[in-house]
């Protein structure tokens, strides 16, 4: 019997990350633009088990011999469709329970692709625009500081 089961089940890895406290890196960006005077953010939908659509910010595991801020842009590509370049590290955040540590860093230059244009595209996943206050009250609450922190620098340089 296995103590470290979930409803999903176990992975030897995590399972290895949790005895060992070692957490997987991940990165990803707070895309942000001032359309017609108004801050938006880009979310993307994620789809739970129960069929309900959440919002978050785009991120995803660093690969081998990637610094931080490549990874945060090669998924926020990947997840999003934006291309760009992660400029300023905003905010990290140690998931516990998924043993998960992530980056968030800014983008403000990037070029938006078609959905045919990038694999979770493809599939259906959905990108949206939102303004602040809205996303703020939709995305993770761990994924928060990093949002606020992309709009002070933004309308600190915009």
């Amino acid at each position: 019997m296995c103590l470290f089961r979930s409803k999903k089940g176990i992975s030897r890895n995590w399972l290895v990350r949790k005895l060992f406290r070692s957490y997987r890196k991940r990165a990803g960006c707070v895309v942000i633009q001032r359309i017609k005077n108004q801050v938006q953010v880009l979310l993307i939908g994620s789809v739970k088990s129960e069929g309900k659509n959440i919002w978050k910010l785009p991120a995803g595991g660093i690969e081998q011999g990637e610094t931080e801020s490549q990874a945060a842009a090669r998924e926020t590509f990947e997840e999003s469709g934006v291309v760009g370049t992660a400029t300023k590290w905003l905010d990290s955040f140690k998931d516990v329970e998924r043993m998960t540590h992530t980056h968030f860093y800014l983008m403000t230059e990037f070029k938006l692709v078609k959905e045919d244009e990038y694999e979770e595209g493809l599939k259906g996943r959905k990108r949206e625009w939102y303004q602040i206050d809205e996303a703020l009250k939709m995305i993770p609450e761990y994924q928060r500081k990093a949002l606020e922190n992309a709009i002070q620098i933004f309308e600190k340089s915009h």
